[in-house]
């Protein structure tokens, strides 16, 4: 098997030392660095953690793991870096050539997007620092994720306990000993989050934080704990963990700051050209046994490339317009994943147990005290859980054996799917429903999911008052006269103007042990039918419903 991937080895700068085998990529090269953290508890979790939660339960091949999503991911960011110089040499030196003899510049000398971009071309093909913090930030990515992955995250802790802990101050707290680089990127989102908390947000700091968090506090604790591995530079965890969370900052004598590169390796790990995509939709697929997730990742590589925004002077990632198609059908294929895999009915029937499951055990929340959080995963979630809280797990247990065990699921009764741009003016009775079932005395659950091809601002939402894109990614397009010119994507792909494209589904579950699913779709149909559904409490009697001790 061949590589998918082209240059994907070409890095001149970096040491690989040995390589694992990888059914997408053939050979993914490691370094010594990147070894030693592959072998560390952290890491080694992400084998337990399954890459697409309880898709398994659907498509029995998706048992591959987070680990394995990770050597993709830093593989696919080393394979992107490496294009993405060559691209951009290679289009400057083009330029070059063109000027004539009296050193006046032809169509295509360099743009004032393109003039200062031949230093960080080459620091991406050639600067081992760069290339490792880049590399880094892509297998350390997903760190932090909890048992059955983004389904878990409803038994994280809130940021409300964050604050707390922070607020004890002192080292024999969960979070005493972190470096002064995160707290203080910790107390800007808290603070952030507390600001935010109006009308119908106003909880605020009991938001649970995401994985996210988990992921920061672990490369932390890789770099700059008590417990650090020796052979890992203490300094270069603050660059890893400013690629992936704005609030990080870097160092000042970081590679990322030297070249002025810390936002375009961003975008690639996790952009809208990214490396985090463009393995897991492939990988997905191909575990999954489906075809939804396939592109052509390699006409992607061949047209990245770069500028510089006259605005905000950073750095950002672009593409080729001969690469555009390819890039589409990226975005297609995420779209047909979500709504084909990521949120198949069964799927999103697993999300509703856990949500109703979370109820019943009440104040249960994962720890978070990194040594405790580590312990927790796919396969020890219901024995730890029953071991730190044996009373309040006794009424969820006989639901979550079902779940992790026995496959007997929820049914699917109810749901609408609307274009989300119209789903603010759509009559939506996804709400009435549930709580006519759960008058009835049924267990019930909504579970919601917004999808889009991307997270572009399309052309009429993009600009109303400005006189620039708000859109980061550009198209490089070369113009009759030779010149090459820097486009805004929304001007240039139809794709991204596609407002249908953005669906919001709202499903209702049930549990199915009490009653008889038929009967209950039926007497749905009748209720959301009858002149009484507008009604907040229409009769039992108008809904059609049997009471629950005839259900079955």
């Amino acid at each position: 098997m061949t590589s998918l991937i082209p240059g994907d080895s070409v890095q001149e700068g970096i040491d690989f030392t040995s390589h694992v085998r990888c059914p997408l990529y053939d050979t993914i090269p490691i370094t010594a660095l990147e070894r030693a953290l592959l072998d560390t508890p952290h890491l080694q979790r992400l084998r337990r953690l399954k890459q697409t939660a309880f898709a398994h339960l659907v498509f029995p091949g998706a048992t591959h793991t987070r680990f394995e999503h990770s050597l993709g991911v830093m593989h696919m960011v080393g394979a992107l870096l490496a294009n993405l110089s060559r691209n951009q040499l290679h289009l400057l030196r083009r330029m070059d050539s063109h000027k004539n003899t009296n050193g006046q510049g032809s169509p295509e000398q360099r743009t004032a997007e393109l003039a200062d971009t031949l230093e960080a071309a080459s620091a991406l093909g050639r600067d081992p620092g760069v290339i490792q913090i880049a590399r880094l930030a892509g297998l350390l990515h997903d760190l932090g994720h909890a048992p059955f992955s983004h389904s878990g995250e409803r038994f994280l802790p809130s940021w409300e306990a964050i604050a707390l802990d922070l607020d004890k101050g002192t080292r024999s707290q969960s979070l005493g000993w972190i470096p002064d680089w995160l707290r203080e990127a910790l107390l800007r989102k808290i603070e952030r989050t507390q600001s935010q908390a109006t009308g119908t947000h106003a909880h605020g700091l009991l938001k649970p934080v995401k994985h996210e968090f988990y992921s920061l506090l672990m490369i932390a604790d890789l770099f700059a704990g008590p417990n650090r591995m020796p052979s890992l530079p203490g300094d270069m965890g603050q660059d890893v963990a400013s690629l992936l969370d704005e609030d990080i900052s870097m160092r000042p004598d970081s590679p990322l700051a030297r070249h002025g590169v810390r936002t375009l390796l961003s975008q690639l790990v996790t952009g809208e050209i990214d490396a985090d995509r463009m393995d897991y939709l492939r990988r997905d697929a191909t575990h999954c046994g489906v075809v939804y997730g396939l592109f052509d990742s390699s006409r992607i590589c061949e047209a990245v490339l770069f500028y510089r925004d006259l605005r905000t002077k950073e750095l950002n990632l672009a593409i080729h317009e001969s690469g555009l198609a390819a890039y589409e059908d990226f975005l297609r294929a995420r779209m047909s994943m979500y709504r084909q895999v990521y949120f198949h009915k069964t799927s999103t029937a697993c999300e509703a147990m856990l949500s109703n499951i979370r109820k019943k055990i009440g104040n249960f929340v994962l720890p978070i005290d990194i040594k405790q959080y580590l312990d927790f995963d796919d396969e020890s979630f219901y024995f730890k859980l029953h071991g730190s809280m044996p009373h309040n797990v006794e009424a969820a247990d006989g639901e979550l054996r079902s779940l992790l065990f026995n496959r007997q699921l929820w049914k699917r009764v109810y749901e609408e799917n609307h274009a989300t741009v119209r789903f603010p003016r759509s009559p939506s009775l996804t709400m009435g429903v549930l709580q006519f079932l759960r008058r009835k005395g049924l267990a019930a659950e909504i579970i919601e999911s917004e999808t889009s091809l991307t997270r572009f601002s399309p052309k009429g939402r993009a600009r109303p008052q400005a006189a620039f894109s708000m859109n980061s990614l550009k198209v490089f397009v070369k113009q009759q006269n030779g010149s090459m010119k820097v486009l805004p994507i929304e001007d240039y792909s139809r794709l991204i103007n596609d407002l249908d494209e953005e669906r919001t589904v709202q499903r209702v579950f049930v549990d199915p042990t009490h009653c008889q699913i038929g009967q209950v779709r039926s007497a749905i149909a009748r209720y959301i039918g009858s002149p009484e559904a507008d009604t907040e409490h229409p009769t039992a009697g108008g809904s059609g419903l049997p009471e629950q001790d005839v259900w079955r």
